[in-house]
Formats: structure tokens, C-alpha cells, sequence
């Protein structure tokens, strides 16, 4: 059964999606209670990266798009993950300015653990409790333990942002505590 809303949601979305050759042969639209917005199935074969780019720009109202081609999929995440890195780079760059005692990462005087160390100390955290070095370019970040305060969330963001704009990937891993273990909390981890 169709609502006004939907009809309206899909008026919204072919307005801005046929002009780049998506029309309604290739949308379906289904308002998900547990998403919360709308789940937007894009059929149809390899998009263009300007079909993309407007998929990109229609969802910022609203709806999370799925595809039937998994090489779109790909590219979707991938725009995700540039759009999130830009994010955490203008991030890091507000910080900088907040808080120039922020540690700094000279890859010529310091290792990535002892850079990482230092940022847990800038946060007001023990050395190794919230972050750890999984690879020459890659960083777990957790907290493991009670839920921390506000204030020391802001600063793990901070930190999260610092690492992106030095080029080192940071994992997150989502629900882990002291007690959980680390294997099974593996397939509830984002990137």
C-alpha cells in the first residue's frame, strides 16, 4: 500500500535521479520502521560515477539506497568512505586549531605505537586502553570496560579524527566491553 508520503518520497527521488537516467523501472521504495527512512532498491546494471554522485545527493534528504549490482555496492561504500574521511580531516584541522598541544605524528622520530600512546595520553586515557596498532597503517579504536563520560568521548572522536588526517585507517569495533570477546565481536564492526 502505497502512502502520500511514499508517493512523495519517489516524486523527490525521480526528480532528482531521472535527469541521470534512474527512473522508476529502476527504484523501488519501501519505508523500513527498524531503518527508520527509506530503503531504496536501485536496479539495473554498473552505474556512472554521476549517477553516483546524484544517488549521492538525492539520499541527503533521506533513504538508504541498496543495489542489485554488487559493483555498485562498492562504489557506493566507497563514496561513503571518501565523504567520511573528508569529514574526519575538516574535523582534525577545527581540533588543531581548539587544541594545539595535540600530538603530532613525524613518521621520522616516532613509530605509530608511540604516536598512538601519545594521543591516548592527550585524551586523558591509560596508554593502550582505547586504541591499538593493528598494522604499520591501521588502528583499532575502542573503549573496553565501563561506558566512558561524555567528556572522554569527545576526545576519542577528536583522536579518531587526528589519525584519519594523518592517512592511518581507523577500525572501530561497536559493543565491545572488558568482557567481550574479541573474535565474535569482530562481525559487528565498522570501518
Amino acid at each position: 500500500m502505497t502512502t502520500d508520503h511514499d508517493a512523495r518520497m519517489m516524486a523527490h527521488l525521480l526528480g532528482l535521479l531521472e535527469p541521470h537516467g534512474i527512473g522508476a523501472d529502476r527504484l523501488t521504495i519501501a519505508y523500513e520502521d527498524d531503518l527508520q527512512d527509506y530503503d531504496v532498491l536501485i536496479s539495473g546494471g554498473e552505474l556512472s560515477d554521476a549517477q553516483i554522485a546524484a544517488i549521492w545527493e538525492a539520499m541527503h534528504l533521506g533513504g538508504c539506497p541498496r543495489f542489485t549490482d554488487a559493483r555498485n555496492t562498492d562504489r557506493w561504500h566507497e563514496a561513503l568512505r571518501r565523504e567520511g574521511l573528508k569529514i574526519l580531516k575538516a574535523q582534525a584541522a577545527e581540533a588543531r586549531l581548539r587544541h594545539p598541544d595535540i600530538p603530532r605524528f613525524d613518521r621520522a622520530t616516532r613509530t605509530l605505537l608511540e604516536f598512538v600512546h601519545a594521543l591516548e595520553i592527550w585524551s586523558g586515557a591509560e596508554p593502550g586502553s582505547t586504541l591499538t596498532v593493528t598494522g604499520d597503517q591501521a588502528v583499532l579504536a575502542q573503549f573496553n570496560g565501563p561506558p566512558p563520560d561524555f567528556a572522554a568521548i569527545q576526545k576519542h572522536l577528536v583522536v579518531k579524527a587526528i589519525l584519519a588526517d594523518e592517512d592511518i585507517e581507523v577500525l572501530q569495533l561497536i559493543g565491545m566491553d572488558s568482557g567481550a570477546d574479541p573474535e565474535s565481536s569482530h562481525q559487528h564492526g565498522t570501518r
